[in-house]
């Protein structure tokens, strides 16, 4: 007998500070799998965490779960992946993994934060209000150490990747003239016009896709709202949510979601 699918969320960093002040943050998963009577769950760690506390606090929060469909946003992302590496034991537990907007090679805004404590202060004043002073966590999300990383894993990277169904979601916000079009425009165009690099105004699109995995290109999305109601019902949010879990609801013999 197949089992249905446990539904198990992985947030990304500044999560507190996201749903203080911006509201719950995967409510457009939420709601998409609660009104097909799933029971998701968001899994309690903290995304600020250095990847070996996470993995550990994973591993531990996975204890008595099976038959896992993971959705991971952001560091969430990375943070499973170390996991999965680190502990392969996991990896049994998982049916199959949903990564979006994941940084998995890094992104240049960790790069400039990390330079000196003026550029820390100058990114936690413009868009990283959440910023502690220590570094830890964003010197592993620099590119140089994400690249040094990925290439370090590569074997057991693409292990997972044969043999853990997964998909990968990256995306590019597009300025509009004239117009305030995302709250992460600032640094959207920073990398943009900066160092013409497509991104979602947190990470550079390529950096979302892991190598040989399935990979989708949203377009139009940044890094907020793909995860975050932020007005009405997104259209956006609506075909993400389509999109990535229907394939899987059907997988698992579960209530399926509409056809994409």
């Amino acid at each position: 007998m197949t089992l249905s699918p446990q539904f198990v969320f992985f947030p990304g960093m500044f999560h507190p500070f996201i749903r203080t002040f911006l509201g719950p943050y995967f409510q457009p998963q939420f709601e998409f799998l609660e009104q097909r009577n799933e029971r998701p769950y968001c899994l309690r760690f903290s995304p600020e965490g250095t990847l070996e506390e996470n993995a550990l606090h994973i591993r531990s929060e996975l204890q008595g779960r099976s038959s896992i469909v993971a959705f991971c946003h952001s560091k969430g992302g990375v943070d499973l992946l170390h996991a999965l590496i680190v502990y392969p034991e996991l990896r049994a537990k998982l049916r199959s993994i949903i990564f979006i907007q994941c940084p998995f090679f890094g992104t240049p805004l960790a790069d400039l934060a990390t330079q000196n404590l003026l550029s820390l202060n100058l990114m936690r004043f413009f868009f990283f209000l959440g910023l502690s002073d220590d570094v830890s966590t964003l010197q592993e999300l620099r590119q140089d150490h994400r690249g040094a990383y990925m290439d370090f894993h590569k074997t057991e990277i693409a292990d997972l990747v044969r043999t853990l169904p997964m998909q990968c979601f990256g995306s590019a916000k597009q300025p509009k003239p004239a117009q305030f079009d995302s709250l992460l425009r600032i640094p959207r165009d920073l990398m943009l016009f900066g160092l013409k690099l497509r991104n979602d105004g947190m990470i550079p699109q390529n950096s979302a896709f892991l190598p040989g995995a399935k990979a989708t290109l949203l377009d139009d999305v940044d890094h907020i709202t793909s995860v975050i109601r932020l007005t009405a019902p997104s259209a956006i949010a609506v075909d993400l949510c389509q999109r990535a879990f229907s394939e899987h609801l059907s997988r698992f013999n579960s209530i399926s979601g509409p056809s994409t």
